[in-house]
């Protein structure tokens, strides 16, 4: 078993170095960021941070979740790449050097005590300062509306308030993802508010609707650390479950037939993932979680994912993957060709990593 073991370390730290040597190389070489994609380095770094947080090596993979962040947005703003250029090296060969030191002493991430590895916390710090900075002029809001179903066409409302948010700002994540839904008299939805937009508070008093009987808005930026967890059940369900209510303060949440919406306080991504993976969910097909502030989704299927049951799990991640960008799919128990073979047509058509947890 050691053995084993010693060797899926070993093989995590050799891919991982030769990811990292291949974005020194690359980066090094650009001379015209405008000319330049970054989204392959995104998916190159997305491949390490799928494989550390696999590995549970935190240290790894709350850096490259940094990194992944900071490529976002050179894309987005391509001289930004002059300005921490350097940074970006010097954290990628102080990263290049602990894979290296790891290999070299083949030792296990939970007694991990050497200098090269360490100081990979400097580089943390710094570029979570950096994403701040970034990010400062940006603000999050949780919103959900309770809809008067007795109204005529009452979930109209839905759009409406999406055309008359976007005049502010972002709208994104929603619940129910369909906007024409009529079984459901709640809308949730994550917004960020661009910059100079003045008071949200006062924004959202201008909105009427007489569809609208309630409107409930929180600021995500009063809490250090928000998530997003969906549970999609084979059937309904009306609460929340209790190995979140006992292990996760509740921000809020909601039940919409076999979905359960909820939104937790935490800022361990391994504690969540340990918790759904170890915990036995009855008629739990699949999770998905995100941190509030990020874009990308991760999907967890809870079953196995074998022929007779394939074609319900293709149409759940396709719903998801049309209106989610999802950075990896993490599975347990056991999968047939035919699932295997669906993670792979992900992986090669929507750059989505897989792996077993």
């Amino acid at each position: 078993m050691g053995r084993i073991m010693d060797k899926k370390i070993q093989d995590y730290y050799q891919k991982n170095r030769l990811r990292v040597e291949e974005l020194i190389k690359k980066i090094v070489k650009i001379d015209q960021a405008d000319e330049a994609d970054f989204r392959e380095d995104v998916i190159m770094i997305n491949r390490i941070e799928n494989s550390s947080f696999l590995m549970k090596d935190k240290k790894i993979s709350a850096l490259s979740a940094l990194l992944r962040k900071i490529f976002q947005i050179i894309e987005n703003d391509k001289y930004l790449f002059y300005e921490y250029k350097y940074d970006l090296l010097n954290c990628l060969t102080d990263i290049l050097r602990a894979f290296q030191a790891l290999e070299k002493n083949n030792m296990p991430l939970e007694t991990v005590h050497i200098k090269e590895y360490e100081k990979l916390d400097e580089h943390i710090d710094f570029f979570d300062e950096a994403v701040s900075k970034l990010s400062e002029n940006k603000r999050y809001y949780y919103i959900k509306i309770k809809l008067d179903r007795t109204k005529p066409l009452f979930f109209l409302t839905r759009n409406i308030l999406l055309d008359f948010l976007k005049q502010y700002g972002n709208p994104y994540n929603y619940t129910p993802q369909d906007l024409s839904n009529e079984e459901y008299d709640y809308f949730i939805l994550d917004f960020k508010l661009n910059k100079d937009m003045g008071d949200f508070e006062e924004i959202i008093k201008k909105y009427k609707d007489e569809a609208v009987k309630e409107i409930k808005v929180i600021n995500i930026d009063e809490f250090e650390s928000v998530y997003n967890i969906k549970f999609y059940y084979k059937e309904k369900q009306n609460m929340v479950p209790e190995e979140i209510t006992d292990n996760f303060k509740i921000l809020d949440n909601a039940c919409y037939y076999n979905l359960v919406d909820c939104y937790i306080l935490e800022n361990d991504e391994v504690k969540i993932s340990d918790t759904l993976f170890n915990k036995s969910f009855e008629n739990l097909e699949l999770v998905t979680f995100k941190r509030f502030n990020e874009r990308e989704t991760r999907i967890l299927i809870l079953l196995n994912m074998k022929k007779e049951n394939l074609n319900k799990i293709k149409a759940r991640i396709s719903e998801i993957i049309s209106d989610k960008e999802v950075k990896d799919i993490l599975y347990k128990g056991k999968h047939d060709f035919y699932g295997l073979q669906f993670l792979e047509y992900l992986k090669e058509n929507y750059n989505i990593e897989y792996g077993g947890y």
